[in-house]
């Protein structure tokens, strides 16, 4: 099971979790176009795509063991007022650009 550091992305609406794409990549097929990617990250969307992720790399999709897990391995939570302040957000490439890619 993959364990690490990770930042969770926030706005009055919804959030995200920054991943590395190179652990995301072989997975995209799980992964819903409402995830971005940008420089090299994902950043996977909270109502889905988190859970998807988690259950792809052995975590599963209990949800105790889905919050145990990010309890230990989300370290950073960054909240913004508008989306339009998270930097992932500004010039948008939606995941679904890299699954076809």
């Amino acid at each position: 099971m993959l364990s690490g550091s990770f930042t969770f992305y926030s706005d009055p609406g919804h959030g995200w979790l920054a991943v590395p794409i190179e652990l995301v990549r072989p997975h995209l097929d799980r992964i819903s176009v409402y995830s971005y990617a940008r420089d090299g990250m994902a950043y996977l969307e909270e109502d889905c795509d988190i859970t998807r992720w988690l259950k792809a790399i052995g975590v599963g999709d209990n949800p105790d063991a889905c919050r145990a897990w990010f309890a230990a391995n989300v370290q950073t939570f960054t909240h913004a007022n508008d989306s339009a302040d998270l930097p992932f957000r500004r010039g948008v490439d939606y995941i679904g650009g890299i699954r076809n890619a």
